[in-house]
């Protein structure tokens, strides 16, 4: 029974850790002990061993990246060359890296899907996920002023515990499973309750002022539109955009009523002739001149610039950390990671909302946080290799050289 249900036990579980916040403020014991329990659910948990060369080579690839910056992490801190301010301890940063990165790199892309009961998974993410947001969206509207940060425009927050980031990608997360469920669910009260789930991903977005996630949201709708080769949607959100901007000032008045400028971010971000990365460009330059100056092997694992301790940008990161075959490799196996999330999405996989939130996250990850504090980029990146293996392997033999080219789920 343990061993059926442990591939949907343990994505169920890293995606309620996101929710933590809402239940703890001392998140760090909840994580540790879920983390123990996936791991154990890891080793019982049902295998399908990758045979695809092509596949085995990702998957091999993705592991040597993570031991590669692992031991630049163990070369960094244990001669002191710098060091970390991600986690409280250093013990904290070796426990969490094996439990997001290295850990799931060697056994997720290896897990049976065939028994997930992945429809089941998506409305419970949407249910709980859902919640949370609505609750924090009241919360918000009812007594914001005493929870926002007056030093963020206005932004609005889950909680003191979960970043301004967080509270969107929960956005980003939800909003890829709507679309992915508007493919099954039929009825006109399904995809109205689909859409509406939609809506509240997307107010959470910008209540958050998270730019990032409102790029990512429209990479995946781009992805999923040509993917699918439907147009109207980006059709849609062209005009969710006009709209945005038509109606500028009524917009900026509403968001003054609760003493928010948070959405200034997203129209200075337009109509601005500034620096509108507030500040990033400033810190890329910064890791620019420590990659040049260490172009092979890298520099450090860990940046550190006034208050910020990461470089808000995953491709600059892994190119300090490790160098330029590193970075060459990470460019290389996510390009093909986003490659077979595109082949998913137009087959019509069941799956397909998995590679839609690992482009979210990956798209994220280049303007904002560290790659080492991003659990569901690396999860959702090895769950799209294991479910573009297993739906390769369901199709006959010599339709799988061309998956997804030209196949379309009835």
């Amino acid at each position: 029974m343990i061993q059926k249900h442990a591939t949907f036990t343990i994505l169920l579980l890293n995606f309620l850790l996101l929710c933590v916040t809402y239940v703890t403020a001392n998140t760090v014991p909840v994580q540790i002990a879920v983390y123990g329990i996936v791991g154990v659910l890891y080793v019982l948990a049902p295998k399908t061993w990758i045979r695809d060369k092509q596949l085995k080579a990702v998957y091999i690839g993705w592991i040597v990246l993570a031991l590669w910056w692992l031991a630049r992490i163990v070369i960094d801190l244990g001669v002191d060359i710098a060091p970390q301010r991600l986690y409280g301890s250093d013990l904290s940063l070796y426990v969490f890296f094996l439990c997001i990165i290295l850990i799931p790199a060697i056994f997720m892309p290896n897990l049976d899907f065939s028994n997930l009961r992945l429809r089941r998974l998506m409305i419970i993410l949407l249910v709980v996920i859902g919640i949370c947001l609505i609750s924090s969206m009241y919360t918000n509207m009812s007594q914001g002023v005493d929870i926002r940060n007056p030093h963020h425009m206005g932004r609005f927050e889950a909680n003191q515990e979960l970043s301004f980031l967080g509270y969107a990608l929960l956005g980003v997360i939800i909003f890829s499973i709507a679309v992915t469920l508007l493919h099954d669910y039929k009825e006109l009260y399904q995809r109205l309750l689909l859409l509406g789930v939609i809506a509240v991903a997307l107010i959470t977005i910008t209540l958050s002022g998270t730019r990032s996630a409102t790029v990512a949201v429209a990479v995946i709708v781009i992805l999923y539109s040509v993917a699918t080769r439907r147009y109207a949607i980006m059709a849609c959100a062209a005009v969710v955009i006009f709209c945005f901007f038509f109606f500028e000032d009524g917009i900026r008045q509403f968001f003054l009523g609760f003493d928010s400028h948070v959405v200034d971010r997203f129209y200075d971000s337009i109509n601005s002739d500034g620096d509108i990365s507030s500040g990033r460009n400033f810190l890329w330059s910064i890791a620019w001149e420590d990659i040049m100056q260490h172009p092979i092997l890298g520099s450090t694992a860990f940046f550190h610039h006034v208050s910020q301790p990461y470089v808000h940008n995953s491709f600059l990161e892994v190119f300090r950390a490790i160098g330029i075959f590193g970075a060459a490799l990470f460019v290389v196996l996510n390009a093909y990671t986003v490659y077979m999330g595109y082949k998913l999405i137009r087959m019509r996989s069941d799956f397909m909302f998995f590679p839609m939130v690992f482009v979210g996250y990956l798209v994220c990850s280049m303007f904002s946080e560290t790659l080492l504090r991003l659990p569901m980029y690396w999860l959702m990146a090895f769950a799209t290799l294991a479910v573009y293996n297993y739906e390769k392997n369901r199709l006959p033999e010599g339709d799988q050289a061309d998956a997804g080219d030209d196949v379309e789920k009835t």
